[in-house]
């Protein structure tokens, strides 16, 4: 995950280095980087929601009790 978080930072620096004002640009980027990290959050958790029920019948078809 750090290294997606890393490549998003790198996608908004090259998205937003073309501001002038230096403070417009941090502003723009760091806007840039939460929308990355959050559909990022938002992919994890879909996936991980989806393969939730194969995983609890999974647990459920090998536990064994005696």
């Amino acid at each position: 995950m750090l290294l997606l978080s890393g490549c998003g930072n790198v996608l908004c620096q090259a998205q937003t280095d073309k501001q002038v004002d230096s403070l417009k640009q941090y502003e723009a980027q760091k806007r840039c980087e939460q929308l990355v990290d959050k559909h990022m959050d938002n992919s994890y958790r879909d996936g991980r929601d989806d393969n939730m029920p194969l995983l609890q019948e999974s647990i459920a078809n090998n536990t064994h009790s005696d």
